[in-house]
């Protein structure tokens, strides 16, 4: 089979790509493809594009497997930022007030000490008078009702 040069051009690019772990600028300089030229192949080329996405793909793979040997090293911004972006959905949020932000008991006793039972202390502190002045200590990471870094 015939391959143009545009053909080889894009291989070549697709190659320098996957090298560069998607990194476009690098990639193309590395092969003599100006920007704008990967980018109209992008909106032009519907197999380019698609290779271009699975290469961006594998990338995002690299970083999450290189953030996973962090989490597994114990590195606490690495775990909270795991939480922060994929614990969504189990209560691990930042910001936000309290009746949409708070985190579940069952969430921060999986942050572990100083976070477990914050929420009971903090809904005592809302629904029982008798100790509405009361004042919680502040503890590293969380803002009241939410953790915040």
């Amino acid at each position: 089979m015939y391959l143009s040069t545009t053909d080889t051009r894009k291989q070549s690019l697709l190659q320098a790509l996957r090298k560069n772990r998607g990194i476009v600028s690098t990639a193309c300089t590395s092969v003599g493809v100006a920007r704008r030229t990967f980018y109209h192949w992008l909106d032009t080329d519907p197999e380019f594009k698609r290779s271009a996405q699975d290469l961006q793909e594998e990338a995002i793979d690299f970083v999450e497997s290189k953030l996973m040997e962090r989490i597994e090293a114990g590195a606490e911004r690495s775990i909270i930022f795991y939480l922060k972006t994929r614990g969504r959905r189990r209560g691990f949020q930042e910001g936000g007030s309290c009746d949409d932000g708070l985190l579940s008991d069952d969430a921060l006793s999986r942050l572990g000490s100083p976070y477990k039972g914050m929420t009971s202390r903090f809904d005592a502190h809302l629904h029982e008078p008798d100790i509405e002045n009361e004042v919680f200590e502040d503890q590293e990471g969380v803002d009241d009702c939410y953790l915040t870094s």
